[in-house]
């Protein structure tokens, strides 16, 4: 259960107004300016609207059908309200976190009935569970995120812990060497001892910064994304920082392009005002 709004591709529902007879005059006839002109007015704006609804629709289903469907698609949401991790791990081969990713019921933004993934370290230094780090490695987070449109993620998040977060997502190839190498995003500063917040971390090719040394080209790896990550790392790398620290996530969605949702917020926006005009008429 998200605590914040749906996002845009959710939540933007749109609904044609009634028709409304014109206003009367003070004689009890309608003006012939609102019987003629305001209709003719009307048609036009909402003509423009389906137009960009439309255009909004075909590319995200030519954008969908070109991605397999096991593959990352915009909208792609896990909210753990299965009550399992959904894939999230801390290791990826090697030695297992003595504290690894839990789903705690009732733990998540929206309160009772909403569950969210606790993820923590051991407060060490070294060894296993030092870093507060997991990664997805299932088919639907996998794939070409640029033919499928996916920009980002948006991600609640909860920091508990005494340490403030820079969190980041990154992203690698099937195999090092095999694509553009390992690429992650700005960070989002996650204050410690705060509530539930919504982040948004880029994935757009001009944001990502290298993750390592062998980093060559964040297209190629985002044309073939064999693992996604999440972290808790002060500056750009793929691997994370040690130390005490914790944090809860809830409801990991992947985000459309910006052209994409600024076409059906746009619509939405025009909807809204074709419905206050025909109120005043």
């Amino acid at each position: 259960m998200a605590s914040r709004p749906a996002s845009l591709l959710r939540s933007l529902a749109l609904a044609r107004p009634g028709a409304r007879p014109p206003a009367a005059a003070a004689g009890g006839t309608a003006t012939a300016s609102r019987i003629e002109s305001a209709p003719v007015f009307e048609a036009t704006i909402f003509a423009a609207i389906v137009a960009v609804f439309l255009a909004a629709i075909l590319s995200a289903i030519t954008l969908v059908s070109a991605t397999p469907a096991a593959a990352i698609v915009v909208g792609q949401l896990d909210d753990f309200q299965d009550g399992t991790t959904q894939g999230w791990v801390d290791a990826l081969g090697g030695a297992i976190s003595p504290v690894p990713p839990v789903v705690i019921a009732d733990s998540g933004p929206g309160g009772a009935g909403d569950f969210a993934l606790r993820v923590m370290t051991t407060g060490s230094f070294i060894g296993a569970g030092s870093k507060l780090v997991i990664n997805n490695v299932e088919p639907r987070w996998q794939g070409n995120y640029l033919a499928a449109g996916v920009d980002g993620l948006m991600v609640d998040v909860r920091n508990p812990g005494p340490t403030d977060l820079f969190l980041r997502v990154a992203i690698d190839g099937p195999a090092v060497g095999a694509t553009g190498g390992r690429w992650v995003s700005p960070a989002v500063l996650i204050p410690a001892q705060s509530g539930w917040q919504t982040a948004t971390l880029s994935l757009a090719p001009e944001d990502l910064l290298p993750g390592d040394f062998a980093a060559t080209e964040a297209e190629a790896t985002l044309a073939n994304v064999a693992v996604l990550r999440l972290l808790h790392v002060s500056t750009a790398s793929w691997v994370g920082d040690s130390g005490a620290a914790q944090m809860s996530i809830d409801d990991i969605e992947a985000l459309p392009e910006p052209a994409a949702g600024t076409a059906v917020l746009v619509g939405s926006l025009l909807v809204g005002m074709l419905g206050a005009q025909r109120r005043r008429n």
